[in-house]
């Protein structure tokens, strides 16, 4: 149904265009960031880590294309490096462009990373998922994602208030 191919240049900006923001949003929601700080925060965070652009070694960043019409329906990025001697491979970003949803198009993605990820060498595809977002958790307990890890949050009461 779909194929993995990699971003060109204008491709990765135009990643970039979309995640950046996107990540500042959700983070400020989430309250981790201030909405006046998110936006410059997340640019820099992705300055860093993408240090080469899209040839940063170990990240890989794809157009998710239709095969039948050859038209681009999303991406995906995903990370792939040797830790302790195994391979970790670790699903960063999965988008299919709202119009092309609920089509069998992210399974489709999971789907081929886990044969590249298995080509790599690695036992195992990892990725975090929000507890708030109800779709992706459906989409990924479905494929056979199962949790590893959980991070608890514990709201702090402001300075004089007593804590719960």
């Amino acid at each position: 149904m779909i194929r993995l191919e990699p971003m060109d240049d204008a491709g990765f900006r135009a990643f970039l265009e979309r995640i950046v923001p996107a990540r500042a949003e959700r983070w400020v929601r989430r309250g981790l960031w201030t909405a006046d700080r998110g936006l410059a925060t997340s640019r820099q965070e992705y300055a860093s880590l993408f240090s080469q652009g899209r040839s940063t070694p170990g990240h890989y960043f794809a157009n998710v294309v239709e095969s039948a019409r050859g038209k681009i329906v999303g991406e995906a990025w995903y990370h792939a490096r040797e830790a302790g001697g195994k391979v970790q491979f670790w699903i960063q970003w999965i988008s299919i462009w709202p119009e092309h949803r609920r089509r069998g198009y992210a399974t489709d993605v999971l789907r081929q990373l886990e044969a590249t990820a298995r080509g790599m060498g690695a036992e195992s595809l990892r990725l975090s998922v929000w507890a708030d977002n109800p779709g992706a958790l459906a989409l990924y307990r479905k494929v056979g994602f199962e949790v590893a890890r959980m991070d608890l949050v514990k709201p702090v009461a402001p300075a004089g208030e007593p804590s719960a």
